[in-house]
């Protein structure tokens, strides 16, 4: 969703968007083969409608293009063209500035810093279900963590839910061990409290996202919290509701 924001902000401060080339790099799907990732929208028709409506403001569009290289300036150390491939085609573009919004993955300094920490990371960074770390001081939430594999809760990982909620959540469990009579329970909520501790939480609030894009167009998706699935797979499931 980022680089449809970019996009707006550039032609809102002035730049033209024949200057503007955009590279999108979600994966090829051959006529007939069910998508097996999520398209940024989500929605055919939304996503048909934010490119065309980028292709008429005057944006140069590449769908399912791949970044390969970029040629480096040896004098002005800057990037000068950058490569990128399809299935059926190679394009060399020029450019003076560029925007990459790829998948976020964990920095080197990043892991660096919680493996000399003494945090278990697999993958992302390990908590229990209250984000206690391994470390019973360190508390930690967000898209860069993952519950332990006993749990068994992949699809419950925080980057599936509401980030307002999980951090009201974090919030808590610091605040009851900074203070621990903070909120005063009930004997029969201590003891509900107690006997779910071990198990992972199911976050309610839903997943919001709004922002403007090219051409005027305001875009807001609500949707249930938890790990979506692809458009097409929804319509062939029987319990799939318009």
């Amino acid at each position: 969703m980022e680089v449809y924001c970019c996009i707006t902000a550039l032609i809102k401060y002035g730049i033209s968007p024949d200057n503007i080339q955009f590279v999108e790099s979600f994966p090829f799907r051959s006529p007939g083969k069910i998508a097996e990732q999520l398209e940024q929208f989500n929605d055919p028709v939304v996503g048909d409608t934010v490119r065309t409506s980028i292709v008429q403001e005057g944006v140069r569009y590449y769908s399912s293009y791949y970044f390969v290289d970029w040629i480096i300036h040896k004098d002005e150390n800057i990037v000068t063209t950058v490569k990128f491939e399809s299935q059926q085609r190679r394009v060399n573009l020029s450019c003076k500035a560029m925007f990459m919004y790829n998948d976020k993955l964990v920095s080197g300094r990043t892991f660096s810093a919680i493996s000399s920490a003494g945090l278990v990371f697999d993958g992302a960074l390990v908590i229990a279900p209250d984000c206690k770390t391994n470390d019973p001081f360190i508390y930690a939430a967000g898209t860069v963590t993952k519950y332990s594999r006993r749990y068994y809760a992949d699809d419950l990982a925080h980057q599936f839910f509401n980030s307002e909620e999980i951090g009201t959540k974090l919030g808590q469990s610091i605040r009851a061990k900074l203070i621990p009579n903070c909120d005063e329970k009930k004997y029969e909520d201590i003891l509900l409290s107690a006997k779910n501790s071990s198990t992972v939480p199911l976050y309610e609030k839903p997943l919001i996202t709004f922002c403007r894009l090219p051409r005027k167009l305001r875009y807001l998706s609500v949707t249930n919290p938890g790990k979506q699935i692809p458009w097409e797979i929804g319509m062939a499931s029987d319990n799939y509701v318009c």
